[in-house]
């Protein structure tokens, strides 16, 4: 679908609002998303239907594929959502102009939206529409996504369970005792949805309001939901950790460290041989969820930080690879760079924008943080 109409914008000039223009449909962005070749902006249908059919991109001609595409600045996002604009319904009578990051709430509401959104139960209104009715069938749609989340989670305890008996690892029992506060919790939240009201099967008292009720049930439930989902990521990240830990677990301690143990060389001849060490540039790559050309861009900036500042402390390799990564991909990213991995840590990143490779005596982690 194309951008949004420039006539539907107001206090605006038509100098400031070229500023948000699509390149392709030349309208103003819709979902829009950055482009690293042109550093261009375009809205995410218009640039995912031109990649379709072309390899190259509409503005400079260079390889392009719908993986490179990335979210814009922040900056943009927060002008965008700035912009004043009048409502999808303006033509049938709506005279609403509001903030371009309120238009999606607003239209769901819309007196003029034939398609809107009931204000109780937030579901769409149609001829004979029964809020109860509805919201049971939301409440119903919310129990299945919660007993989904138990099972997935039930899953992943086994999987921990399982990887930590293999490692003998008993640092990780937290998520046992976790996953079972949360399957008590959730078993005694259930426990406590009592059947007594026969609309919506809550308690029945003074001033008993079935739609109200109801209303709080599923935000109460919905907590429950987005608690699951937080607890299930963790869950996940925390799999990845051990399995990553299994399959080094054929590399030995003075690889990943340097150790002089026992010496029998004079000062001068150790002193050699840990700049050799340093010296040494062979790449393994222990985990990456990068497409090709990141992938690519992360070892390159690597291995030019491993050359400038190799003899300096940590830090100024890890400063410099994350300075780069920003600069390019206009985003918050972070790097760890050891020559041990005693990192001790967990980490919360965008899917596919996340490495971790080894070159010579360095361990790099790169990531773009979702927090």
């Amino acid at each position: 679908m194309p951008g949004l109409d420039k006539s539907r914008f107001v206090d605006i000039s038509t100098d400031d609002l070229n500023e948000f223009i699509c390149g392709i449909c030349m309208d103003v962005f819709e979902n829009p998303v950055f482009s690293p070749c042109c550093r261009q902006t375009y809205c995410k249908d218009c640039i995912t239907g031109w990649l379709k059919n072309q390899k190259t991109c509409p503005n400079d001609r260079k390889p392009l594929t719908v993986n490179l595409l990335s979210s814009p600045p922040r900056v943009l996002i927060n002008l965008m959502n700035k912009l004043r604009i009048r409502c999808d319904f303006h033509d049938t009578g709506c005279q609403e102009v509001l903030k371009l990051c309120e238009l999606s709430d607003h239209k769901d509401s819309c007196l003029r939206n034939p398609n809107r959104k009931c204000a109780d139960c937030a579901l769409p209104v149609g001829v004979g529409h029964n809020c109860i009715a509805n919201m049971k069938l939301n409440i119903e749609s919310i129990n299945d996504e919660i007993r989904r989340l138990q099972r997935e989670n039930n899953h992943l305890k086994t999987e921990a369970d399982r990887l930590k008996r293999n490692q003998n690892n008993t640092n990780v029992s937290r998520e046992d005792k976790t996953l079972r506060i949360v399957n008590s919790r959730m078993n005694e939240g259930m426990k406590e949805f009592a059947i007594n009201c026969a609309d919506c099967a809550l308690p029945v008292g003074v001033g008993h309001n079935c739609i109200a009720n109801m209303k709080l049930n599923i935000v109460s439930i919905n907590d429950e939901i987005r608690r699951l989902q937080r607890e299930n990521s963790h869950l996940k990240t925390e799999a990845d950790r051990l399995k990553r830990n299994q399959n080094n677990t054929n590399v030995s301690r003075e690889d990943k460290t340097l150790r002089i143990v026992n010496s029998r060389m004079n000062e001068g001849m150790k002193e050699f041989a840990i700049n050799v060490s340093r010296e040494d540039k062979t790449l393994r790559i222990v985990n990456s969820r990068m497409n090709e050309g990141m992938k690519e861009f992360a070892i390159n900036v690597a291995n030019e930080a491993h050359d400038r500042y190799r003899n300096e402390p940590e830090g100024r390799l890890s400063t410099f690879v994350r300075n780069e990564f920003e600069k390019k991909y206009k985003s918050l990213w972070n790097c760890l760079v050891s020559s041990s991995i005693n990192w001790g840590t967990s980490i919360h990143h965008f899917e596919n924008h996340y490495i971790y490779f080894k070159i010579g005596l360095f361990h790099f982690m790169i990531w773009e943080s979702s927090k």
